[in-house]
């Protein structure tokens, strides 16, 4: 955690983790980013928790969906295996791009196995574009990571008219 956040988050001074659950990640960043630190939680007992173990953190009770920050106020938003489980993410996705900044880092990190290529067959299947980007070197040692992107709905039609199809083709 320290090497991701020396190497990602060494510009940010307003970092957002969503999804910061019992507030593991907070707990175990370097000391010098808890003061630029923001768990993000809807589960008041989750916060609660994670008030006990540490005092001093900051917590909001909200959620993914409709952050409570102003347009281009975060320098980074943080995941640890929170947006995996979000029942709309196009809306999420949305919320984190309408909060980053321009320059903003947007982290996942994920500790469970994905099926990429189910996931991209299912996108398909709704249309929605998307491809696998294939699997590349991971931050960490031994480790590869899998590049998947796919394009919002919002952003679909626009999508569409550049590449000049309807969404019948």
């Amino acid at each position: 955690i320290a090497k991701i956040c020396t190497t990602y988050l060494n510009h940010a001074q307003k970092i957002l983790e969503i999804g910061s659950g019992t507030g593991f990640l907070a707990r175990n960043i370097p000391p010098e980013y808890q003061d630029r630190w923001t768990q993000l939680e809807p589960q008041i007992g989750f916060i609660d928790y994670a008030r006990e173990q540490q005092p001093n953190g900051k917590y909001i009770n909200a959620s993914a969906y409709d952050l409570p920050f102003e347009n281009n106020s975060l320098d980074a938003i943080f995941g640890y295996c929170s947006f995996d489980v979000l029942s709309d993410l196009d809306t999420t996705i949305s919320e984190v791009h309408r909060t980053l900044t321009p320059k903003g880092q947007f982290i996942h990190i994920l500790d469970i196995g994905v099926d990429y290529q189910l996931l991209h067959r299912e996108f398909q299947q709704k249309r929605i574009p998307s491809y696998n980007g294939g699997k590349t070197d991971s931050f960490f040692a031994g480790k590869t990571k899998t590049n998947f992107y796919y394009l919002q709905e919002e952003h679909l039609d626009a999508f569409l008219a550049e590449v000049g199809m309807n969404r019948a083709e």
